[in-house]
């Protein structure tokens, strides 16, 4: 979930909730995930892609993946080093 407030206006606030949706939903060594980052594009706008590394601590931080990203997904490779997917969250960039 992502907040957001308006600088001009700041009674202008909300959340953003951005579902992560990876196909197939699960997979051996090798196996290759598509992300859907967006069900629709629009022209002049992109993502910039974030994957989660480690999972615990300071260790569990959000790493920039993709940035300029213009297709609805991308493909990520199940690593045999973690044993899971990427996942991604996409935000307008």
């Amino acid at each position: 979930m992502y907040p957001y407030r308006y600088k001009i206006h700041p009674f202008m606030h909300g959340k953003i909730r951005v579902p992560i949706k990876v196909s197939p939903a699960d997979g051996g060594t090798g196996t290759v995930f598509t992300n859907t980052l967006s069900a629709a594009s629009r022209a002049g706008y992109s993502f910039d892609v974030q994957k989660k590394v480690g999972t615990t601590g300071i260790w569990n931080t959000w790493k920039t993946w993709k940035t300029g990203v213009t297709s609805l997904g991308v493909t990520s490779l199940r690593s045999a080093r973690t044993g899971s997917p990427a996942s991604p969250l996409g935000s307008p960039s």
